[in-house]
This record gives structure tokens, C-alpha cells and sequence, in this order.
């Protein structure tokens, strides 16, 4: 082998590999983009966004005057040590209101094992406790639960955990 041919062996090896790193470095930004909008929950044959289904559950809720964005600090720290672990605690919050008010009105006896959500969810409802967009977006929020906990490759960002904490916060809040 010349060193003419050596020096084509090696251009042609190199070759497509430069073109993907140069094609990568102008579309840098369209890249991110597009893994930023990559982060999805897949189930079975149903695909969903996680941030696009916060966003409309904030939507469906009436604006709160008292909604706060502080969360308790500890939901807080799971929200960046786990995020899919701060959605079940957050839902955990909102489950335990439904438990405690339909135990209050004494529709429920309390026991030591739990009736199912539903419902608990059903007794606060027939008292006229929620109205029917929050009521939505509850059993919407529980659907999104569900999603996460059973659905092991889920992704749940940082900030969507956040969100989600939040609106389930200020629900507890409306409620109380």
C-alpha cells in the first residue's frame, strides 16, 4: 500500500464520521430541542406527554387566589432526588384528603385498610364538595399517577415533578 493510498483509506474512514460530528455541531440546538421533547410515558398502546398533561390539568382547574408554590420541604427535596417518587407522594396527599373527608361525613368507617379511591372519590363528589372541572381534573391527575407507577420506564423531569406537586398542594389547600 502507497502512502497515497493509505492517506485515501484513511479519508474515506473518516469521512462519514466528520459528517455526523459536523452536522451535530450545527444542529445543536434543534437537537436539545428535540430530546426536551422527547420526554414521554408510554403504556401499552398509549403515548402521553407528561409536561403537555400537567399543563392541561393546570388549565382545567379555576385560577386559585391561594394557590402557593411553596411545597412541604421534604416533598420538595424528592422532587429532585426522585421525581417519579414526588408524584406519588403528591398524589398520596390528595388520596388521604378524599379518605379524610368522606370519613368526616361519615360515609366511610374507618378501618385500618383502605376502600379503594374510587370511592372515597364518589362520596366527596355526591356532597357537592368539588365542582365537576375540578373533579376532572383530579381523576385526570390520577390517571397521570397511575401512568408513572405502573409504567417503569416513565420519565418524569425535575420541573414536571414540581409542577405536578404543586397543583396537587394547591388542591389539598382548596379543599381543606
Amino acid at each position: 500500500m502507497s502512502w497515497k493510498q493509505f492517506i485515501a483509506s484513511v479519508i474515506a474512514s473518516l469521512a462519514w464520521s466528520t459528517v455526523v460530528l459536523v452536522l451535530a455541531i450545527v444542529l445543536r440546538s434543534s437537537i436539545v430541542d428535540l430530546i426536551v421533547r422527547l420526554r414521554r410515558i408510554k403504556h401499552k398502546d398509549t403515548e402521553l406527554e407528561f409536561e403537555q398533561q400537567v399543563m392541561k390539568i393546570e388549565s382545567a382547574l379555576p385560577p386559585s387566589k391561594t394557590r402557593s408554590k411553596a411545597l412541604p420541604k421534604s416533598l420538595e427535596e424528592l422532587v429532585v432526588v426522585s421525581p417519579r417518587a414526588a408524584v406519588m407522594e403528591s398524589w398520596t396527599m390528595v388520596e388521604s384528603l378524599f379518605y379524610k373527608k368522606a370519613i368526616d361525613s361519615g360515609a366511610l368507617e374507618a378501618t385500618k385498610r383502605r376502600v379503594a379511591f374510587s370511592r372515597a372519590f364518589e362520596v366527596v363528589w355526591k356532597q357537592g364538595v368539588i365542582d365537576p372541572s375540578t373533579a376532572r381534573a383530579i381523576l385526570e391527575m390520577r390517571e397521570l399517577r397511575n401512568r408513572v407507577a405502573h409504567d417503569e420506564n416513565a420519565y418524569v423531569g425535575i420541573e414536571d415533578a414540581r409542577r405536578y406537586a404543586e397543583l396537587a398542594s394547591s388542591l389539598v389547600e382548596k379543599l381543606l
